[in-house]
């Protein structure tokens, strides 16, 4: 199954979607320490998405924020999509732990969310 391009997808779509909910989480705090007297060299370079967005788009942080929320969604559609494709492809117990990789991809994203949306590390800048 690890060989699956199918469930590579289903890999690939859920960490995107991962790691871009974190940077529209996280950019007020990547500012916020780039912007710091204190702030060495490497804190002074910002790789975060929404900035990469702005940037890109020359929109500002509220356009860019609204994009990638648009593509989080579409990711999330996606991999509902993928998923479906691969179960179609299995059966047996190799579908039964499709089914609960699958699943704990969902839970990982969704922890995510909730921890960036509720943590004192990315909220106290909101």
């Amino acid at each position: 199954m690890r060989e699956d391009p199918s469930i590579r997808l289903i890999e690939v779509i859920s960490g995107s979607q991962a790691c871009l909910v974190n940077d529209m989480h996280s950019y007020r705090r990547e500012v916020w320490i780039m912007h710091r007297k204190e702030a060495g060299e490497m804190s002074k370079v910002m790789v975060n998405a929404v900035a990469h967005i702005m940037r890109e788009r020359n929109i500002d942080e509220k356009d860019a924020t609204k994009y990638l929320e648009e593509y989080v969604s579409h990711l999330e559609d996606k991999f509902v999509d993928a998923v479906g494709k691969a179960k179609a492809r299995y059966s047996g117990e190799d579908l039964k732990i499709l089914e609960r990789y699958a699943s704990g991809l969902q839970m990982v994203c969704a922890g995510n969310f909730v921890w960036s949306t509720v943590c004192g590390r990315y909220n106290r800048f909101a």
